[in-house]
């Protein structure tokens, strides 16, 4: 059996980033899991005095979300 399925980029993306997550939940992998959760949460902006802030912010959610 064949299967072809067209996706768009982000959806693909998707796909990908759900895989990894799963396999992870598999492996018992918590911290991994709210690691990769977390991720799309802080983006690093040179210009931005608060930056720091926001980074401890992003660690307070990942830990709980472990």
């Amino acid at each position: 059996m064949k299967l072809e399925v067209e996706l768009t980029e982000e959806q693909l993306n998707l796909l990908i980033l759900s895989t990894e997550i799963y396999g992870r939940i598999l492996m018992n992998q918590p911290d991994l899991v709210a690691d990769i959760i977390a991720e799309d949460r802080f983006f690093y902006d040179k210009e931005d005095p608060e930056n720091d802030k926001r980074f401890y912010e992003w660690i307070a959610s990942r830990d709980e979300l472990t």
